[in-house]
Formats: structure tokens, sequence, C-alpha cells
């Protein structure tokens, strides 16, 4: 990976993390419901069975609260039967193109 590139990667899983992290305190604050909270935190448990990911959070978690690194160790431990970005891409394959959106 280059170093540009290496930032990047940085740069946005700060970003997500951080964001991610408000959305929880939010949520335990009650300030939206349980089905709000549900597929950002799925979406991360995917995000969280890739090595890059894992790398990053290994490095960076200490610049998350207590409460939040807890939360995220805890995901990061469960097992996932959700289906993986890349994993999903490569199913799509050459279909993709049929897609209509």
């Amino acid at each position: 990976m280059i170093e540009q590139e290496r930032g990047q990667f940085l740069f946005r899983f700060y970003s997500y993390f951080r964001i991610l992290e408000q959305g929880y305190h939010h949520y335990l604050a009650k300030n939206f419901s349980s089905s709000i909270w549900e597929g950002p935190v799925r979406h991360t448990h995917t995000l969280l069975s890739t090595s890059g990911v894992m790398r990053y959070w290994d490095m960076r978690r200490e610049v998350f609260s207590p409460e939040f690194r807890n939360y995220i160790d805890h995901l990061a431990t469960q097992e996932t039967s959700i289906l993986s970005s890349d994993l999903a891409a490569k199913k799509l394959g050459s279909n993709v193109q049929d897609l209509s959106f």
C-alpha cells in the first residue's frame, strides 16, 4: 500500500469509528431505537472480520472511550454469518452489470 493510500485508510477508519462511537453513546442515551442501531452494528461486525480493519482497531483503539472500546472488542470476538463486502462482490461477479438501481 502506498503511503497516500495508507493515510486515506487510517483517516477513513478513524472517521468511521469516531462517528460510530458517537452513535453508540446516542444509542445508550436512548436517543434512537435499537432498530436504527442494528444496521451500523451489523456493518461494523462485518468490517471487523477483515484483517485490515482489525489491525487498524488494534493500533488505534486507545483513542476511543473505554466503553466504546469494550463494545467493539466484544463485537470483534463474536462469530458473524454476515457476508463480507469482498465476498459479496465476488459472489456478484460479472452479474454486477445486470443489477438495475
